[in-house]
């Protein structure tokens, strides 16, 4: 064998090579990335049964809620015109607050696991 013959030889075996490092690359990213979709699903579905079981009674919502109920209350006025719903505002807005977090961290959850799963799909 020639100097020649070897030297597309050698160039067939690094591509070969780092073929094979890109797919054990895209393999251990795809991985990664499905399990901190899993994990934000997964805390995305917690917060919301919380959320849920919280609304039961007003002791256990101001106990989940407490902070931002609190900050409401500081900073609402009493407007005489809604009456007795005023109470109920506050818990309406921390839930709606509440509703758009687990929206969004819902979105990007199952967006970086679509993204794991295609990086596994692909060769």
């Amino acid at each position: 064998m020639s100097a020649q013959d070897q030297a597309p030889n050698a160039q067939t075996q690094q591509a070969q090579q780092s073929k094979g490092q890109e797919h054990r690359h895209h393999l251990s990213v795809g991985l990664a990335l499905i399990v901190i979709g899993l994990l934000m699903l997964g805390y995305t579905f917690y917060e919301a049964i919380l959320a849920y079981r919280s609304v039961g009674s007003t002791a256990s919502f101001e106990k989940t809620f407490g902070g931002a109920l609190s900050y409401l209350n500081s900073s609402s006025t009493s407007n005489g015109a809604l009456g007795g719903l005023t109470p109920y505002m506050n818990m309406i807005i921390v839930l709606l607050i509440m509703a758009v977090f687990l929206g969004i961290a819902l979105a990007a959850g199952s967006t970086i696991l679509a993204k794991g799963v295609q990086l596994l799909s692909s060769r």
